[in-house]
């Protein structure tokens, strides 16, 4: 009996795919949100770090001066309201745990990971969740790759984990 093999073709959009080989450490995955869906960092824009994140911050101040942009950085205590804002850290951090709750974004130990993150990119702002500061630190680390890579402020609308 001849033997039937069957290939399954698995269409990712090109620019979600990009973001994947050159990043280091390698994302487990990421979820491509579509055009438009993107974020752009200027000189406007509040970040937010926890008092755990200090060191986490510095790879992407870098990027930022690679981009051209200032970003204004907020104090850990704060957890201003509306868009335009980075917040990077973990859930014990307020700004942090507000966006991931309102995002429905789950970052613990057990996912992603102990030295795990989730980045979510959305038009009103941006948020690097580690499981515990190591996972906050190569989140940051992520967003500052791609911020770098594309020598721009914009970066694509995707959740990475």
């Amino acid at each position: 009996m001849p033997k039937l093999t069957l290939f399954c073709l698995i269409l990712i959009p090109s620019s979600a795919l990009a973001l994947l080989p050159d990043l280091i450490p390698r994302p487990q995955g990421v979820l491509y949100k579509g055009a438009g869906a993107g974020f752009t960092v200027t000189d406007g824009t509040r970040v937010v770090f926890g008092d755990r994140s200090g060191d986490v911050i510095a790879p992407l101040i870098r990027a930022f001066q690679t981009a051209g942009v200032q970003p204004r950085l907020l104090p850990t205590s704060e957890d201003p309201a509306g868009g335009d804002l980075i917040a990077v850290g973990t859930r014990r951090d307020r700004a942090v745990d507000r966006l991931c709750r309102e995002r429905g974004l789950d970052v613990s130990a057990d996912y992603p990971g102990p030295e795990g993150y989730v980045i979510d990119i959305a038009p009103d702002g941006v948020v690097v969740a580690g499981s515990a500061s190591a996972g906050a630190f190569y989140g940051a680390l992520t967003l500052a790759q791609m911020i770098e890579k594309g020598r721009s402020p914009a970066v694509e609308g995707v959740t990475i984990y």
